[in-house]
């Protein structure tokens, strides 16, 4: 084969192009041709203009043919007749025997990418909802802060605790799909989808019974709104770590990114009012501050995640 190397390869059969879900492209991939780079030993090195490669045994091939029409202005063509079926996903390239020379292999099914791809829709929206919450947090956690290190405020945010509910999934965990995830899977959608229930809970406790000036209660609920949102980070990294924030606007970035701004916007905004809180004579905690604030304090103690304090 050393003499052949150069060649330009069409594959019998054709490679098969796969989607993220290990389904066939809806557009198949059409007049692909691999480049034979090399010739070693045992196999044949082959690549693509667009720079796929893959290491051909020469078991693998069954017979090798040159196309005599396509060979024009110095390029030199071939047909290779193959005992595999090559899949391409992505930059990942994959082989499968066929059960005679040149025949299709259908690329088989794939359950836990085909649950994936049905769940991440859900993902998405819960976890760009919870960037929008923590966006709002911490806009009415600035204002109570200020407030109480004299600051005053002349014009206040317009939330309300009804405004702040997180989106709760409707498939996880009732749909069939479910049943096809992996272990690990599973485990980062219940633990997301769990601390945003906490948050869920908390914010319904606080409409009955905290007034929307209670810095300690904007407090507890930053905190619980930044864990849901870290952990709903591993499930994206896993499930759609490219995945835009806004389809509307791509310029806006990931999800990732979002949330990772504000997360940053988070922590620093918490380090300045503890820094400011540093200068007031005779401070005291700012977490006793408010006597009316008792049910959060409840409902912290009683949270799975720990609580820390600014």
């Amino acid at each position: 084969m050393k003499k052949n190397v150069g060649f330009r390869a069409k594959l019998v059969p054709p490679a098969c192009h796969l989607d993220p879900n290990g389904e066939l492209l809806a557009t198949p991939v059409q007049d692909e041709d691999w480049i034979i780079t090399a010739a070693k030993n045992d196999h044949i090195e082959i690549k693509t203009e667009s720079g796929l490669s893959y290491s051909l045994g020469y078991d693998n091939i069954r017979n090798f043919a040159t196309d005599a029409d396509r060979s024009k202005d110095g390029l030199k063509h071939c047909f290779l007749l193959l005992l595999v079926q090559i899949y391409v996903c992505g930059n990942d390239v994959s082989a499968v025997p066929n059960h005679r020379p040149g025949a299709p292999v259908p690329p088989q099914a794939n359950p836990a990418l085909k649950a994936r791809a049905t769940l991440v829709p859900e993902l998405a929206q819960a976890f760009r909802r919870q960037v929008y919450v923590l966006d709002r947090v911490l806009v009415n956690y600035s204002t109570t802060a200020n407030e109480l290190v004299g600051r005053s405020q002349i014009v206040r945010p317009n939330d309300t605790w009804e405004s702040l509910k997180p989106a709760q999934p409707r498939l996880f965990p009732n749909a069939t799909v479910y049943r096809d995830l992996s272990t690990s899977d599973a485990e980062l959608l219940a633990e997301f989808y769990g601390a945003v229930s906490d948050v869920a809970d908390l914010i319904e406790s606080f409409a009955r019974a905290e007034a929307l000036t209670n810095y300690n209660a904007w407090n507890v609920l930053m905190h619980k709104v930044e864990n849901s949102l870290r952990l709903g980070d591993l499930a994206i990294e896993t499930f759609c770590p490219d995945r835009v924030f806004d389809p509307a606007s791509p310029a806006g970035g990931t999800l990732l990114s979002q949330s990772q701004r504000v997360l940053a916007a988070a922590a620093k905004s918490r380090d300045k009012f503890m820094a400011d809180f540093q200068t007031q004579p005779n401070r005291a905690s700012p977490h006793t501050t408010s006597k009316s604030f008792s049910s959060a304090t409840r409902i912290r103690n009683k949270l799975h995640t720990p609580y820390r304090g600014a």
